[in-house]
């Protein structure tokens, strides 16, 4: 790993780009097995997670010429900016072209895909076929591209960036944290847990921001406290509202937000990394922060019970108020639109048409069908709450006092 050795986490990544290296700087051993060398490698994935700098030390790991391409000139210049480099890089083998995001080359619609700059890209790398000439791009959202730039063939590799896992997340924290003076109350794999399905861009500004916070309140180190409204102020989007909830919102907010925490603990326990109703413009209400497990998205269980906790907000707000809770509008579009895909991608419905159904009684049964499961799931969170009412009670207490419970706080509330 020698060549990624300054880059925290993405082991499995950088894995596989020491084997294309490998590859490519050694291909007379390949070549003795009979086998074709990798032409060409993409890498793609939203903005943040480091492919630029994944692409630029693969670069200097191969023994050949480098070339970089990015766009920053208008259309005609750029395009004859691209024939030069790539012509050059072909008169200058073994050589490698950097097409750093690519995607950007064009500011074409999806209807006019066939633009001069992306014609001219896959025009040379089909020309450099046969030229020891390697390419490697670099795109945030390959629906801006033409399909046949992307086909195997031309890029022969492509790599989906994701978000870093809980496990790298913590070590990129420590590392973002590394030259900072930092409380010894600082628990990095905590925070990375409220972060979780954040780039590594939002965890280094988040980081920065908390030593801001720091130094804006006089503090000698930064704390968990900083750490916590740096990511607070991220979540929200927007900034502290100084004018203090009004009883109402405080007491609906605070149960709501300990209907989703409590049901979430009963139901998988230490899947909720914090609760908060701070107070933010844009915000009536609060949040709460869970860790959507590894099994999620094979285990149906684990989904009913994500339809449950997203309605736990408004069980607990019915059970203690009997009123509208009109906050929940969110909770129940994203609870139906899972039980949509029970009805319709995973067969789990029990209802059985024939083809001679007009199209509105089969809506009608898939209505019927799927509101019949929200109040179902509805009243099995009402009734996990009942069972409980004394934690729901002391988490909403808690959050009123402190706005924010975070998960070992939580831990030791419900013990």
């Amino acid at each position: 790993m020698g060549n990624f050795e300054n880059i925290i986490g993405y082991e499995h990544i950088k894995n596989e780009l020491e084997r294309i290296i490998d590859c490519i700087n050694n291909k007379e051993k390949y070549e003795k097995l009979g086998v074709k060398v990798p032409k060409n490698l993409l890498l793609y994935g939203e903005p943040g997670l480091g492919k630029t700098l994944f692409a630029k030390a693969f670069l200097n790991a191969l023994n050949r010429n480098k070339y970089i391409i990015r766009k920053n000139k208008p259309d005609g210049d750029f395009v004859n900016d691209v024939n030069r480099i790539i012509t050059d890089a072909m008169n200058n083998t073994p050589s490698v072209v950097l097409l750093d995001d690519l995607d950007k080359f064009s500011n074409n619609d999806d209807d006019h895909k066939n633009s001069d700059e992306f014609v001219v890209v896959q025009t040379f790398i089909d020309d450099c076929k046969d030229k020891d000439v390697f390419f490697i791009a670099t795109a945030n959202d390959l629906r801006d591209m033409p399909q046949s730039l992307l086909r195997a063939g031309r890029f022969s590799n492509q790599i989906e960036f994701e978000c870093p896992t809980i496990n790298d997340a913590t070590i990129i924290i420590k590392h973002y944290l590394s030259d900072k003076k930092v409380s010894n109350d600082v628990d990095c794999e905590e925070i990375a847990r409220i972060l979780d399905g954040r780039s590594c861009a939002v965890l280094e500004s988040i980081m920065n921001e908390a030593g801001l916070f720091a130094g804006y309140n006089n503090h000698e180190l930064i704390t968990m406290d900083d750490i916590i409204k740096a990511l607070l102020r991220l979540i929200y989007e927007a900034p502290e509202n100084m004018d203090a909830k009004t009883p109402l919102q405080l007491e609906t907010a605070s149960y709501h937000e300990a209907g989703h925490a409590l049901v979430s603990e009963l139901l998988e326990p230490e899947s909720v990394n914090l609760v908060t109703i701070a107070n933010y413009f844009g915000h009536k209400g609060g949040v709460t922060s869970q860790t959507i497990d590894k099994d999620y998205w094979c285990d149906f269980t684990k989904m009913e019970n994500r339809v449950i906790v997203l309605l736990s907000g408004k069980a607990a707000t019915d059970i203690m108020f009997n009123r509208v809770d009109i906050g929940c509008g969110s909770d129940l579009a994203r609870a139906t639109r899972i039980i949509d895909r029970f009805y319709e991608d995973y067969g789990v419905c029990d209802l059985h048409y024939t083809y001679h159904e007009s199209g509105n009684a089969v809506k009608d049964s898939k209505d019927s069908w799927i509101h019949q499961r929200l109040v179902d799931y509805y009243n099995k969170a009402k009734e996990l709450i009942h069972n409980d009412l004394d934690s729901l009670k002391k988490i909403s207490e808690e959050l009123k006092i402190s706005k924010t419970i975070t998960r070992s706080q939580l831990k030791i509330l419900l013990n």
